[in-house]
């Protein structure tokens, strides 16, 4: 399927990880780096992201060109609207170096 992607020129794969979606447990690495292995396009990475340390690992060790997130950033609690969390800015970038 991805090989065909390449051939229809899209712009980007945004590859989402239905098993882990909102589960906090990390993005599906092994998937990750199978796509961005035979993808000729940027790959964003959705699914999963559960800490800062997740964002670092899928684009430094998985190769994903960006990720997309979620319930990392934006979650409700019990009586409450929707909070939205901002990653520590120092932290993320010592994440991606």
């Amino acid at each position: 399927m991805c090989k065909k992607c390449n051939r229809l020129v899209p712009a980007e794969l945004l590859i989402t990880s239905m098993d882990r979606e909102g589960t906090w447990t990390g993005f599906d690495e092994q998937l990750i780096k199978k796509i961005t292995a035979i993808a000729d396009i940027p790959v964003i990475a959705h699914g999963g992201a559960g800490c800062i340390e997740d964002i670092g690992r899928v684009i430094k060790e998985c190769n994903a060109s960006a990720v997309a997130l979620g319930s990392l950033l934006v979650y409700q609690k019990k009586g409450m609207g929707v909070l939205i969390n901002f990653p520590d800015r120092e932290k993320l970038n010592e994440c991606l170096q």
